[in-house]
């Protein structure tokens, strides 16, 4: 305006930012949208200047990687606090100290508890021996506690009772019966053993008993030669 003083003022897109993380340490990097930008360091970091805008906040530990999208207002401080929350993990099996394997990596017996784990998705694998192997996928979410229980299977049991049925429908109750024994010694407690052991007994006695009794009347009925 003529004959007057005009006041110019000029604010700068400019703001400031607190890093911090949850757990404490731990290196990050700060990327500007677009890439023209960036910034690494360690938490806790402050940065004085920093152009307003959205920023990409990437958290790096030998453990865990986690990505953050970061706005800086202008003209005041901005914080942010990076929080790398863990899940938890149990694991059971019957019977007990069975070799857990996760991601491929050995971690230790059952029944076993991880109270530290990075959130995600987990090939697991459980071995004994004498037991068939197990495989499983287990999803660990954040602050919470996965758990997985099993009942392992005995192999040998298995087998002999699969071969114990094969028998039976073959009306083999002597076959049967020893795979039955074989079964029940393999796994004491098991009820389809026990209950299925004395009626395949009982109907191998009889078969025996039926097949002297043949081998008898044949023999009577055979004629001395001359």
């Amino acid at each position: 305006i003529r004959n007057e003083s005009a006041l110019v003022q000029g604010v700068a897109p400019i703001g400031s930012l607190e890093l911090s993380a949850e757990p404490s340490g731990g290196e990050f990097e700060l990327l500007a949208e677009g890439g023209k930008e960036g910034r690494t360091g360690k938490f806790p970091a402050t940065f004085d200047y920093l152009r307003a805008g959205s920023y990409q906040l990437i958290s790096k530990r030998p453990d865990y990687r986690r990505e953050w999208k970061v706005e800086i207002f202008p003209n005041q401080t901005n914080r942010f606090a990076a929080k790398l929350a863990y899940g938890g993990v149990h694991i059971a099996t019957t019977p007990e100290s069975a070799i857990v394997l996760m991601a491929g990596r050995e971690l230790g017996t059952t029944p076993l508890t991880l109270p530290k784990v990075v959130p995600g998705e987990y090939q697991i694998q459980v071995r004994l021996k004498g037991h068939d192997p197990l495989s499983a996928v287990l999803k660990v979410e954040e602050e919470r506690e996965a758990r997985f229980a099993a009942t392992l299977v005995n192999t040998r049991h298995r087998e002999a009772m699969a071969e114990a049925h094969k028998y039976l429908g073959q009306n083999n109750f002597d076959n049967a019966q020893r795979r039955l024994e074989e079964a029940l010694v393999a796994l004491p407690c098991d009820e389809e053993a026990k209950r299925l052991l004395p009626g395949t007994r009982a109907r191998a006695l009889v078969r025996k008993a039926e097949e002297l009794a043949g081998r008898k009347a044949a023999g009577d009925e055979e004629v001395p030669r001359a």
